[in-house]
């Protein structure tokens, strides 16, 4: 594959999984890739996700580590990544190295086939129950509202850097993905869903309960909504 790409990295107190996500991912776009880098957000992390990023990056030259002084959300860290990008195609892998490495080949294989790669994953139950309803519940709302079909928004997604750069990113938390997938789909982009499989972190615990993060989630989608249906001009 002679396509270039930055994947991005969103840690948040990830310290027992930071080392082995860019490990996976390194091996896999050392053979499978053209150019490539890597670049770790720590989010404000209270543990040693940020030394241990920067050891990485010393050790290895496509690693580039960014630290957040506090908690920012995956969607900033996404904007920040896009914004520090230095190749043709940007993809989101997070430091919690739930993504194994014959699911990022197969992604990256698929890169070219079409504007947009959106990934699904076929063994959600590695996931608890609650994450698996909240996931559903969104993917439902959305594509109903959006009159779409999509099998899931919040996944490992290939985007064109330059497209990305067009387009106002301006959602912190994790629903960052949605509007742009929506107004770029709603465009007439042409899209290739991809399946894949995910495992189970080693270590830590989901953030995607936090109070903070479930209202931003919310209030992303009422923006959006009135948005695409009533041109209010709205942030998202």
């Amino acid at each position: 594959m002679e396509h270039s790409l930055s994947v991005i990295v969103p840690a948040l107190n990830e310290e027992g999984n930071i080392a082995g996500t860019v490990d996976t991912v390194s091996s896999v776009l050392k053979d499978k890739a053209g150019e490539f880098e890597i670049l770790i957000f720590d989010d404000g992390s209270q543990d040693r996700t940020g030394p241990i990023a920067d050891e990485l990056a010393a050790k290895f030259p496509y690693v580039r580590t960014f630290h957040n002084p506090e908690i920012c959300g995956l969607g900033y860290c996404f904007r920040r990544g896009v914004e520090e990008a230095r190749y043709e195609y940007c993809l989101m892998v997070t430091g919690k190295n739930v993504l194994p490495a014959p699911s990022l080949q197969k992604l990256v294989q698929h890169i070219g086939r079409a504007d947009i790669l959106i990934s699904y994953f076929v063994n959600p139950g590695v996931r608890v129950m609650s994450r698996r309803i909240l996931s559903r519940t969104f993917i439902a709302i959305h594509n109903i509202a959006f009159g779409l079909k999509l099998k899931y928004y919040n996944g490992n997604n290939i985007l064109k850097t330059e497209v990305l750069r067009s387009m106002p990113i301006n959602i912190d938390n994790a629903a960052y993905m949605a509007p742009i997938l929506v107004r770029l789909l709603r465009s007439g982009v042409s899209y290739e869903e991809v399946a894949l499989t995910q495992i189970a972190r080693n270590f830590g615990r989901t953030k995607a309960f936090r109070w903070k993060n479930i209202v931003g989630v919310g209030k992303t989608f009422i923006y959006l909504f009135f948005d695409i249906h009533f041109k209010i001009g709205s942030r998202p």
